[in-house]
């Protein structure tokens, strides 16, 4: 019985001696296994760091670059000209860079965890429990590397990714009040941008950074900027109104960085469309288009408006004047020969880019919400009379009133009647019929489709001149005594000069022929005013003639104070101020004909 017991004992002994060595040897690998797997933890994260580091070296390397490719195809120095920030910068950096980022430091982590594999080579110590524990070690160290490390790359990168979402979704309201509120400052200060090469209309033109000469083609609150944005070159440059950015310079002398405030209207620009020089800055334009046949008196008319206008009359109304570009403050300047007669005006020819030629001027007034920019537009009459010209009218779109000028010795009979003062004349007579010419320019407009009233007439305006009245008969018929002599006798009806001169221009013309003429431009035209003017206020016998313009000025008050009642119809108080006329006016020439037979024809007559 005893030795049956011992050997029982003996037996549990021997089992939990076993199972006590395994237990330890269990142990002891489970914690070579965990030793294993810390270690791999330190290493996953160690090398989701470096990723990380690599990643930003990267960004760094490549500062605001999309690319290092693209910083290549750049060039590393300025100046950058011809290229187009937006191709080469990155946006910023919570509004897309980040993820890429992100997305970059898990492939970078995942490629360095698994460079970490299982290597056994060293692993035989020459005592298998030695071999065994290494071995646990390497397993435990890369299976946590491996698995640990993807998880932990992950889960790291899926929070700085919610965070940067938020951060980014947060960021885009912001940016939109601050577009708003430039759409509300453009549109509050009446600002827009007319190209005078290839007359087309923008919203926002391509800025030029003045350092290195790249193109910033949407310069606004944006991915790129919310307030400032960086050029490639350095240059802050401001993305609102009144934000001002920065130049940097180096003084010659000390070397020291010199740093310059930049606004945005002090930054050069281009037409989006044809690449023209666009330097009006943030102004109002107002533009009037001369249309006309060849020989019509549309250049007359421009140099004579040029000159009484910007000579004289601005400064009268303290109007500061300036020019955008050097060909219109040329062709300022050599008006000033035309207007005293010291040089001939040549004729309106296409010009290389273009064929209707652009003359701007820049007008300031501390009273203006912004600087207006004033645009007339001169088209050679042949070009007018074929509707070829290059650019398609489309600056018809947004012209803000129309010249359209009648060369009254177009008419044979008027031509007849005044052939004994204009036969030594040496001014040219254009040959295009007006019904012709009204009804190509009607045509063109509804190609355009521009702007309608309900009633189906256009909305822009037309002032309609008869030009050339300088011979005493048309002076009499239409010009100034016809007026003088409407407003003597029927000063009840004819209370101003202006729809006085309106009414004797309808009757002259409808008993010349133009009864089709006028019908179809009340017809078609929303607001029509009828005008007799001389720009030159004689008919010229040598071509160096001296001006002496008359209703010029009147014509064009007409039309600019009209397209700008709020700024500049504010500041411009002329002598005599221009109406719009009634219905009941325009068609006065119809069912009273009697003052016209009666106060300027009789007169006529007995002469």
């Amino acid at each position: 019985m005893d030795n049956g017991f011992d050997d029982v004992v003996g037996l549990v002994i021997i089992i939990a001696a076993v199972i006590g060595i395994v237990f330890v040897i269990w142990a002891a690998i489970m914690c070579v296994a965990v030793v294993g797997q810390i270690v791999g933890m330190g290493y996953a994260i160690g090398n989701f760091v470096l990723a990380v580091r690599s990643v930003s070296a990267e960004r760094r390397s490549i500062w605001h670059y999309k690319s290092a490719e693209a910083k290549s195809d750049l060039g590393t120095t300025p100046p950058y000209k011809g290229a187009v920030f937006e191709e080469y910068a990155a946006k910023m950096y919570i509004m897309g860079p980040v993820f890429a980022d992100i997305f970059s430091v898990i492939k970078t982590a995942i490629k360095l965890n698994f460079r970490h594999r299982m290597d056994f080579s060293d692993s035989d110590k020459g005592n298998w429990f030695l071999t065994a524990v290494v071995r646990i070690y390497i397993i435990g160290r890369g299976i946590s590397i491996y698995v640990f490390g993807l998880l932990f790359s992950i889960a790291i990168s899926l929070v700085i990714m919610i965070v940067s979402a938020c951060c980014a979704s947060l960021l885009f309201p912001v940016i939109g009040v601050f577009l708003l509120s430039e759409s509300i400052y453009f549109k509050s200060k009446q600002i827009n941008f007319r190209c005078a090469s290839c007359k087309k209309e923008y919203s926002l033109p391509k800025y030029i950074c003045p350092s290195c000469g790249i193109y910033h083609n949407w310069l606004k609150p944006g991915r790129f900027g919310i307030v400032h944005r960086k050029c490639l070159c350095g240059t802050i440059l401001p993305l609102t109104v009144k934000t001002k950015g920065k130049v940097f310079s180096t003084d010659p002398l000390t070397g020291a960085i010199v740093t310059y405030p930049l606004m945005l209207s002090e930054i050069d620009c281009v037409c989006p469309f044809c690449g023209e020089e666009n330097n009006a800055g943030l102004s109002h334009n107002i533009s009037i288009a001369l249309v006309g046949g060849a020989s019509a008196g549309k250049t007359t008319f421009k140099v004579a408006f040029q000159q009484q206008f910007l000579t004289d009359e601005a400064i009268k109304q303290d109007l500061e004047v300036d020019f955008p570009d050097k060909e219109s403050e040329d062709e300022y300047e050599m008006a000033g020969q035309y207007f005293s007669g010291r040089a001939v005006i040549p004729a309106t020819n296409s010009g290389v880019k273009s064929d209707i030629s652009t003359f701007s001027f820049i007008l300031r007034n501390s009273a203006f919400q912004a600087d207006r920019t004033v645009q007339i537009y001169d088209l050679p009459g042949e070009r007018f009379e074929s509707g070829t010209a290059r650019e398609h009218w489309e600056h018809f779109s947004f012209t803000d009133g129309i010249v359209f000028l009648i060369d009254p010795f177009s008419i044979d009979k008027v031509r007849r009647d005044n052939s004994c003062d204009i036969k030594d004349s040496v001014m040219g007579i254009c040959a295009a019929d007006m019904n012709v010419l009204i009804e190509s320019m009607q045509s063109t407009f509804d190609n355009l489709r521009l702007k309608k009233n309900k009633n189906g007439k256009f909305e822009l305006p037309v002032a309609l001149a008869i030009s050339k009245v300088d011979s005493p008969l048309l002076k009499q018929q239409c010009g100034s005594k016809a007026v003088d002599r409407l407003v003597k006798g029927a000063p009840g009806v004819f209370k101003d000069r202006f729809a006085a001169m309106d009414y004797a221009c309808r009757c002259f013309l409808d008993m010349n022929g133009g009864s089709n003429f006028i019908q179809t431009l009340d017809n078609s035209f929303q607001t029509v005013h009828f005008f007799s003017c001389s720009a030159v206020g004689s008919i010229p016998k040598t071509s160096f003639t001296r001006f002496a313009p008359q209703n010029v000025m009147s014509i064009m008050q007409w039309l600019m104070i009209r397209a700008d009642r709020k700024d500049l119809g504010a500041v411009w108080h002329p002598e005599e101020q221009v109406d719009d006329l009634s219905d009941d006016q325009k068609q006065l020439y119809r069912t009273a004909r009697n003052y016209y037979d009666d106060l300027v024809l009789k007169p006529i007559l007995v002469t």
